[in-house]
C-alpha cells in the first residue's frame, strides 16, 4: 500500500515537473518566435517602409519642382508673346515712319528743291528790276541779292531729301531686324507652349507616382502594424499557455509532494 502511494506520488511529481517544463518551454518558444518576428520586421519591413517614404518624399519634391518649372516656363512664354506683339507693333510704326519720311517729307522737299531753279531765275529778274527802280527813288539795297539767297537755300536743302531717304533705309534695315526678332520671340513662345504641355504631362505622371509611393508606404506601415499585432498576440498566447500549463502542473506536483511527505511521516 505504501509502495503504491509512493509510486503515485512520484508519478504526480513527475507530471507536475513535466508540466512546469512544458510551461517554461512554451513561454521561451513564444518569446523566441516573437523576437524572430520583431527581427524580421526590423530587417525587412522597416527598410521597405523607409524606402517607400523616401521615394514618396522625393516624388513629392519632384512634383513641386515640375510645378515651379511650369510656372517659370509660363512666365517666359507670356513675356515672349508680349515681346513679339510689341515688336510687331514697333515694326508697323517704323513702316509708317519710313513711308512718311520717303513718301511725304523727302519727296516734298525734293519737289521744293526742284522748283528752285525757276524761283532763282524769277528772283534774279525781280532783283534786277528792283535795282533798276532804285534809280527812280525806290528804296532797294539788300545785303544779299534775292537770287543768291535762294541759291544758298537751294544748296542747303538739296542734300536733305537724300539724307532722309538714307535714314529711311536705316529704318528699313532696323525694321527687318526687329521683325526677325519678333518672329523669333513668337517661335520661342510656341516652343515654350509645347514644353509647358509636356511638363504638365510629366507633372501628372509624377503626381500619380507620388500617390502610388504614398500608398505603398501606407501599406508597408499597415504590414508593420500587423507584425506588431501578431507579435503581441504570440506573446500573450504564449504567456497564457505557460500560465495554464504551470497551473495544471501545480496540482499534481503539490499532491505528489504531499503524498511523499505523508509517506515519509508514516515510515
Amino acid at each position: 500500500m505504501l509502495e503504491d502511494r509512493a509510486r503515485l506520488a512520484r508519478i504526480l511529481v513527475a507530471t507536475g515537473v513535466v508540466g512546469l517544463i512544458a510551461s517554461l518551454t512554451v513561454g521561451i518558444l513564444g518569446w523566441m518566435l516573437a523576437g524572430r518576428l520583431t527581427t524580421a520586421a526590423s530587417e525587412l519591413v522597416d527598410p521597405m517602409g523607409r524606402i517607400a517614404i523616401d521615394v514618396a518624399n522625393a516624388l513629392d519634391a519632384g512634383v513641386v519642382l515640375v510645378q515651379q518649372t511650369t510656372e517659370a516656363i509660363t512666365g517666359i512664354e507670356d513675356a515672349a508673346r508680349s515681346t513679339g506683339r510689341a515688336l510687331e507693333s514697333a515694326t508697323d510704326a517704323m513702316d509708317q515712319a519710313s513711308e512718311l519720311l520717303v513718301g511725304n517729307i523727302a519727296d516734298s522737299l525734293q519737289a521744293t528743291v526742284d522748283t528752285f531753279p525757276g524761283l532763282i531765275d524769277t528772283a534774279s529778274v525781280i532783283d534786277t528790276t528792283m535795282r533798276a527802280l532804285s534809280f527812280f527813288g525806290v528804296d532797294y539795297d539788300p545785303d544779299e541779292p534775292l537770287d543768291e539767297a535762294l541759291i544758298d537755300l537751294q544748296l542747303s536743302l538739296t542734300p536733305i531729301p537724300g539724307q532722309i531717304r538714307g535714314q529711311a533705309e536705316v529704318l528699313g534695315t532696323l525694321q527687318t531686324d526687329i521683325g526677325r526678332i519678333g518672329g523669333d520671340a513668337g517661335s520661342l513662345a510656341a516652343v515654350l507652349l509645347e514644353t509647358r504641355i509636356s511638363m504638365s504631362a510629366v507633372e501628372s505622371i509624377v503626381d500619380h507616382a507620388a500617390a502610388d509611393a504614398a500608398a505603398a508606404a501606407s501599406a508597408v506601415e499597415s504590414i508593420r502594424v500587423e507584425f506588431d499585432m501578431i507579435d503581441t498576440t504570440i506573446l500573450t498566447m504564449s504567456l497564457a499557455a505557460a500560465i495554464a500549463l504551470a497551473a495544471a502542473a501545480a496540482g499534481p506536483l503539490l499532491v505528489g509532494l504531499h503524498l511523499i511527505r505523508v509517506a515519509g511521516s508514516g515510515a
